[in-house]
């Protein structure tokens, strides 16, 4: 199960905030947690040590994001940013390029796709600074629908206008604030 946590918050306290989100996510599921039990891997990655808990961060403008599964898991939120063609070039594929121009809306695709790329990103600890062109996209995935790419799984929701980007070992479930949005398998 994966649950994501979101909420509006002031643009100089959207790290806190990210992370005042998972610590009561934590509190809920009974386990008590601070910043001093977060490790960070040798690329980046932050995760609890003894904790069977795996856990992902991300904020956009005017909104923080938790998101805690019990296994391996990249975050990303994003809202829809302007379109620029270095950006563009820079991050994705002559293929993805071309997805982004036929979109008919280049600004939500580009955010889209980056949003994508950057859970992936996230999901392997390789960060921003690592391989957004490793994975690449064939078609841009209808929002909600699930797909398995580079042995991962990925899924893509839209929530007041923003996108929520989740890429995981396994998606069997999928609670939004505390609402199912995947329900369980039958």
């Amino acid at each position: 199960m994966i649950r994501i946590y979101i909420s509006p918050a002031e643009q100089k306290k959207l790290h806190d905030t990210a992370y005042e989100l998972l610590f009561s996510a934590l509190r809920e599921d009974g386990i008590t947690a601070s910043h001093a039990d977060i490790l960070i891997s040798e690329r980046g990655k932050p995760y609890f040590g003894d904790l069977p808990v795996f856990f992902g961060i991300s904020h956009c403008k005017g909104y923080a994001m938790c998101m805690i599964s019990e296994s391996n898991i990249g975050a990303d939120c994003e809202t829809v940013r302007k379109y620029h063609e270095r950006t563009a070039l820079r991050a994705f594929t002559e293929s993805e390029n071309r997805l982004i121009d036929e979109s008919g809306s280049r600004d939500e695709a580009l955010s889209r796709l980056w949003s994508l790329k950057e859970s992936y990103v996230k999901y392997t600890g390789t960060g921003l600074a690592g391989h957004m062109h490793d994975i690449v996209f064939d078609r841009i995935p209808r929002y909600g629908e699930i797909i398995e790419l580079c042995g991962t799984k990925l899924v893509q929701f839209l929530h007041e206008g923003i996108i929520i980007s989740v890429c995981c070992d396994n998606i069997d479930s999928v609670i939004l604030n505390s609402k199912t949005i995947i329900p369980p398998p039958k």
